[in-house]
């Protein structure tokens, strides 16, 4: 029998979490490989970065990952879980 998809999303979005920075690193170096052009709209403090790797190994993109995920997670996660008393409780710690 299969799980259903909200299920499956909560499951696999629970293994992302627990490695946030390596999963999105992963993610944005596959976003720059299918699409290079994107590099030059990730800027910090002027600063245009010459190349994928240059950008994933920069401070302040590796920060930006962790707020990517970390918005993500708070703005997905809420409307997959069924009973609302477990958001309400997450929330209140």
């Amino acid at each position: 029998m299969e799980l259903p998809e909200p299920e499956l999303i909560r499951q696999s979005w629970q293994a992302v979490s627990r490695s946030p920075l390596e999963h999105g690193t992963v993610l944005f170096s596959r976003l720059f490989t299918l699409e290079p052009s994107l590099l030059p709209l990730f800027q910090y403090n002027g600063r245009q970065f010459s190349s994928p790797e240059d950008c994933l190994s920069s401070p302040e993109f590796l920060d930006h990952i962790r707020k990517r995920l970390l918005y993500t997670d708070i703005g997905c996660l809420p409307h997959l879980i069924l009973d609302n008393s477990i958001l309400k409780a997450s929330l209140v710690e």
